[in-house]
């Protein structure tokens, strides 16, 4: 796999591996004002569209590619690269897209809320995945700014007559308050009414007044789902809320400038197996570029 990047972006070495085996790809830095997003295999030049088809984190390759690095930026705004900044502060207007997490750091229980379907329950076995590790996810985190962000991790909060409802940008189903448990749902009801606050601490608090005094937070239970506890639960004092920036339209694009094309350097022998008299022996012939 060869991977190329824009000009004055430190160069990504090839990779290889064994035939239907999974590699992790690789991280491409980012110029200042762009945010990277992942691989594509088609260029992009600063298009309004986001395509679709972005690798990043676990790959199996079918076949030799090569895999070409795409950014985000912004025009208009701040022009700051595209993505979620950390609420610390309850806003006037909460209407917005937003990025939910459980911790706000690397450690073992940093999730992020994730779109389910609707009529699953958050809390059961089917709803599981609805908490997705971070590290899971391709997101980049910066301090305080996330990018790389799927669709199926954006929930929508909108204005519900003083209340807010919060919808899932990629599947459209309703975060709801069923049976005391958290619920993804086809429509809008009264039951998936929220309430949300940033606390003294900076925690994102998500209340659902269908809950009452007892189970009417948004926090993450012991099995690593999120569900509804009680306001005084733990887990509620790890909650963060991200808004995305308004630093205007958002573009993505594979061309900075001149792409860094790889040298293709002479062939190399890796991971010789030696033959024994039942088994064949095998090795890898990798190709490194001459200049990286």
């Amino acid at each position: 796999m060869t991977f190329l990047v824009p000009a004055g972006v430190a160069a990504v070495p090839p990779m290889s591996c064994q035939n239907g085996s999974s590699i992790t790809l690789p991280t491409a830095t980012a110029p200042e004002g762009y945010a990277f997003l992942g691989w594509v295999t088609e260029i992009y030049d600063n298009v309004e569209e986001k395509p679709t088809g972005i690798l990043k984190g676990s790959y199996t390759p079918a076949e030799s590619i090569t895999l070409r690095a795409l950014y985000t930026y912004s025009v208009g705004g701040s022009g700051a690269p595209a993505g979620f900044e950390l609420v610390t502060a309850t806003p006037d207007d909460w209407t917005g897209r937003y990025v939910v997490t459980h911790k706000k750091e690397t450690s073992n229980t940093f999730y992020v809320l994730t779109g389910q379907n609707a009529a699953i329950n958050y809390e059961s076995s089917a709803g599981a995945a609805g908490a997705t590790k971070f590290t899971e996810t391709g997101i980049t985190r910066d301090e305080t700014l996330l990018t790389g962000v799927d669709e199926i991790y954006v929930f929508v909060i909108e204005d519900q007559s003083g209340s807010y409802s919060i919808k899932n940008a990629s599947l459209g189903t309703y975060l709801d308050y069923i049976s005391s448990s958290l619920y993804a749902s086809a429509n809008y009801s009264s039951t998936a009414t929220w309430n949300p606050s940033i606390n003294s601490n900076g925690n994102a608090v998500l209340n659902n007044p269908n809950g009452g005094t007892s189970w009417n937070t948004i926090g993450l239970n012991g099995s690593g789902r999120f569900a509804m506890v009680r306001s005084t639960d733990s887990s509620v004092s790890n909650m963060y809320l991200w808004k995305e920036t308004a630093s205007g339209t958002p573009y993505y694009t594979t061309i900075i400038g001149e792409a860094h094309e790889h040298t293709p350097a002479a062939a190399v022998e890796e991971n010789r197996v030696e033959p024994t008299c039942t088994e064949a022996g095998s090795y890898d012939a990798v190709v490194y570029c001459s200049e990286c």
